[in-house]
């Protein structure tokens, strides 16, 4: 399980310098890397934490799950098939690919592809390129920008099924091409 977490803000470009002195304020902050204006990336007692600019226009569609340390509310597994779709493009990571594989193996094929015809709907006003378009083809190539450097056998406790690049790639170019296929028919 994770040990960081993520917060999403609307407004982080506007008050950048605001967000970013009133944590360095805070005496168990450490920052660790800031990309002026949408991400500021630390940790507050051991716990790593980042600061983001939301990149949608659309609220994040939640649930709330029982945990032994009271409720949780996190993404739907729709919303999260989706941000690992889109942060592989725009981010071009080899974790975000990675994970959106995972996410995928916990779905049917139908599920998976309905959240990424979303896409357009939950991205896309804020994006210059049809978003499912530019999603579509970053999946059918698969080819992130650290990938070399990721050596995936220990790789943040992957397990074992992800440590061949190759099950991540078909995955991704299978959702690839079903998704482009689905654009062009406007299976939207």
């Amino acid at each position: 399980m994770s040990e960081a977490t993520d917060h999403l803000l609307t407004a982080l470009r506007d008050n950048f310098a605001e967000v970013r002195a009133r944590l360095e304020a805070q005496p168990d902050w450490k920052t660790a890397r800031v990309n002026p204006p949408v991400l500021i990336l630390g940790s507050i007692g051991g716990v790593e934490v980042g600061f983001r600019q939301l990149k949608r226009s659309l609220p994040i569609e939640t649930q709330t799950v029982q945990t032994a340390a009271g409720p949780l509310v996190v993404p739907t597994l729709d919303e999260m098939l989706g941000m690992k779709a889109f942060l592989a493009y725009d981010r071009n990571a080899t974790r975000d690919y990675l994970d959106f594989a995972a996410l995928s193996a916990c779905a049917s094929p139908e599920v998976v592809l309905q959240a990424l015809l979303k896409l357009d709907a939950r991205y896309g006003s804020l994006q210059t390129a049809p978003v499912g378009l530019e999603v579509a083809k970053a999946l059918c190539a698969a080819a992130p920008f650290d990938l070399d450097e990721a050596e995936l056998p220990h790789y943040k406790g992957l397990n074992e099924k992800w440590h061949r690049w190759e099950t991540t790639r078909a995955i991704c170019q299978r959702f690839g091409v079903l998704l482009g296929e689905a654009l062009v028919k406007g299976d939207q």
